[in-house]
């Protein structure tokens, strides 16, 4: 899953450059002073540099630093990830197309993590990144068959292999003679490179065993393939905003031990209720996790909420869900009850609106402030055309979650009738 809230601000957006520009410096320019020779060389030289400083921040990206993803958002992180994984790419194939190691070791750790480092992007573009699936129909029939064998675990060894393109680097620097005497250099290079790695291994193997815990109290099924799960935290501090969500990780037997994003359908209780669509290779085992097992918890993570705290208190609210994508927007109904609200929930058939209580509820407590429409099957041009006031298409914030293809076309679709990208808000349902 991932989250878009809007355009980045002007200062987001230096932050986003700064850490494209900004990183390598360090290195790039001891390197460029230290080494002597012949400055076209050293160009190509500080380019394979830039490449690995560029691998080295998506690491860091990759651990979801929760200060960074309160600024920018996390599907700005994810995209930024994206990027300095294919410009490092490009960087590194200048490097190597320019230059001539010396030495067979140098030559061959070079060459394999450039062979690796092409590789794993072009698999992150096909089956994590959505770049080419969500624009073609044909490739997304073929990631769907594809995924069928190859399973989550590919989206887990992609990631893993960067540290694979790192380790080949740092021995590719460490071999090259001309490079490893300037010592001033290489203990910087190594203090950067060991700092990255060890907070990556925190994160992702040893810091889970410090995050919050929460116990299963509910797993029921609301039809034949979408379940209700309910946590309870064990601290009454796990809070949460409406809209949000977590990464979650079931301590349970037969579960992968591996993180996935899920959004809450609720807010403000003490307990922290998920809507799981049973579709992928570990959702389908959700239903054999039994009431008491543990469960830890990674987040809150999530801006809808601040998206609406900064938009005019008299603007109304249009909230689009998407099957199991209604499920965050009803934390954010809940959450604002001042606010006018229009709920657009679309469904494949009639047993998958599993919470027509839920939206009475909603309802009668927004003192006639808020409506919803069900409906089977997406909403059109002309059935949004003939639903939104002209002030809800006017001045509206619109909130939409749902599969990535239908929220591309939704975007369309609100885009011809009027609205501005500005004021519009999503979250895919996609890794």
């Amino acid at each position: 899953m991932a989250r878009e809230v809007g355009l980045l601000s002007g200062g987001q957006r230096l932050l986003v450059w700064f850490l494209l520009v900004a990183f390598p410096v360090p290195l790039v320019v001891l390197l460029w002073y230290q080494m002597g020779g012949d400055p076209r060389e050293k160009i190509f030289i500080a380019l394979g540099m830039m490449a690995y400083c560029w691998w080295l921040l998506a690491i860091v990206l990759s651990t979801r630093p929760r200060r960074l993803e309160q600024y920018v958002g996390l599907p700005h992180l994810y995209a930024l990830h994206g990027m300095l994984g294919v410009a490092g790419v490009v960087a590194m194939y200048l490097h190597s197309d320019n230059l001539f190691a010396a030495g067979i070791w140098a030559r061959n750790f070079g060459q394999w993590a450039f062979v690796l480092a092409l590789v794993l992007p072009s698999l992150a573009v096909f089956f994590l990144s959505g770049w080419i699936t969500d624009h073609f129909q044909a490739m997304q029939r073929l990631k769907r068959s594809l995924e069928k064998v190859l399973r989550h675990q590919l989206s887990v060894w992609i990631h893993r292999l960067n540290l694979v393109v790192v380790l080949l680097v740092w021995l590719h620097v460490h071999v090259i003679e001309k490079v490893a005497r300037h010592l001033l250099f290489m203990v910087l290079f190594d203090i950067c490179t060991i700092v990255t790695l060890t907070l990556y291994v925190w994160k992702k193997w040893l810091g889970p065993d410090a995050m919050e815990t929460a116990v299963v109290v509910e797993n029921a099924a609301l039809n034949s393939l979408t379940r209700g799960f309910r946590l309870r935290p064990d601290k009454a501090s796990v809070t949460a905003r409406p809209g949000d969500f977590y990464f979650i990780r079931v301590e349970h037997s037969g579960m992968s031990r591996e993180w996935h994003p899920f959004s809450l359908a609720n807010a403000g209780e003490n307990t922290l209720l998920f809507t799981i669509r049973q579709v992928g290779d570990y959702t389908r085992m959700i239903g054999q996790v039994p009431v008491g097992a543990r469960v830890r918890l990674e987040g809150p993570y999530g801006r809808f909420d601040d998206e609406v705290a900064k938009s005019p208190a008299e603007a109304p609210l249009v909230l689009i869900g998407m099957g199991s994508g209604v499920a965050p927007l009803l934390s954010l109904a809940a959450g604002h009850p001042g606010r006018r609200i229009r709920l657009l929930w679309s469904v494949r058939r009639t047993e998958d609106a599993f919470y027509p209580e839920r939206i009475r509820d909603l309802q009668q407590r927004s003192g006639g402030r808020m409506t919803a429409t069900i409906q089977v099957g997406r909403f059109t041009w002309a059935k949004l055309r003939d639903t939104l006031t002209a002030e809800e298409r006017g001045r509206g914030e619109f909130f939409m979650v749902g599969p990535n293809a239908a929220i591309i076309s939704m975007q369309r679709t609100l885009k011809c009738l009027g609205v501005p990208w500005r004021r519009m808000h999503h979250e895919r349902l996609t890794m």
